[in-house]
């Protein structure tokens, strides 16, 4: 008898989650994680969005004075959908766009 692989890390937990709903609409500092989503162990819940996505694409800004700004970086974002079936290929994409 052979026991299957269990994978604990295919969800993101509920406070992950929130952050990275929060992520999607627009950059966050680490000032916002703490007073908007009540969320203190913030670098733990990025680190966990960083493994679910796959990629180490929430970008990190120094703002100054102890705080940070995070963000999805667009790289992620489309990689995301297109994992998710939502956009063509990266060949596709670039034979379609015009160039500055």
């Amino acid at each position: 008898m052979t026991q299957t692989v269990l994978n604990f890390n295919s969800k993101l937990t509920p406070q992950a989650q929130r952050l990275y709903e929060r992520l999607r609409i627009s950059p966050i500092t680490n000032a916002q994680i703490r007073d908007e989503l009540g969320l203190l162990g913030y670098t733990r819940r990025l680190t966990e969005i960083r493994r679910w996505l796959g990629t180490e694409e929430i970008k990190k800004t120094w703002m100054g004075n102890g705080i940070y700004r995070y963000e999805i970086t667009e790289r992620a974002a489309i990689s995301l959908i297109e994992n998710q079936g939502g956009l063509p290929d990266a060949d596709a994409r670039n034979a379609a766009s015009p160039h500055l």
